[in-house]
């Protein structure tokens, strides 16, 4: 039997992850849920929330394999959560950091392409090259591992983009 070694913490991803509408009965058998779940997360740790993930580049963009275990875990455990009498609560700041979180993600929480170009972009701009790195060398180097999603998604690629430059 898996224990949830942190309850208050998965507390509030599940609480965080429901309010963006995300289908946990989805999880373990579609790899698209998964790719969402770890980029919620992601944009989620981007806009303000600590959950102390770290992230590396893979194949469907930034990946946290301590994250997909944690997925499994809550997945094991969902009953807890929906029927748990004491749920998590989102404070002031948290529900400002959440409204930040929808406008990054553009309001588009279950297109595992958007999320995976949009996390994707920014892992580049903020963790991969330096801060100062170019546009168009960040670009290229999303072409050269993302063609799928390079070639003819020009005006995606500019609203990601956008929405990755706006966060402080």
């Amino acid at each position: 039997m898996c224990i949830l070694k942190n309850k208050k913490t998965e507390k509030k991803l599940y609480c965080l992850l429901t309010q963006l509408g995300y289908n946990f009965s989805e999880f373990k058998s579609s790899k698209k849920y998964r790719i969402i779940f770890q980029k919620l997360v992601y944009a989620m740790q981007r806009n303000g929330f600590n959950f102390g993930y770290s992230y590396n580049l893979y194949i469907n963009g930034p990946y946290c394999p301590e994250l997909a275990s944690k997925g499994y875990d809550m997945v094991a455990h969902l009953d807890e959560f929906e029927t748990d009498p004491t749920p998590f609560v989102l404070s002031v700041s948290g529900e400002a950091k959440l409204e930040k979180v929808k406008q990054y993600l553009d309001n588009n929480y279950d297109d595992s392409d958007w999320l995976e170009t949009i996390a994707t972009l920014d892992f580049l701009k903020n963790e991969f090259f330096d801060t100062d790195t170019s546009k168009e060398v960040i670009f290229a180097k999303f072409a050269t591992i993302k063609p799928h999603l390079y070639q003819g998604h020009e005006m995606t690629l500019s609203r990601a983009w956008e929405l990755v430059e706006g966060v402080q």
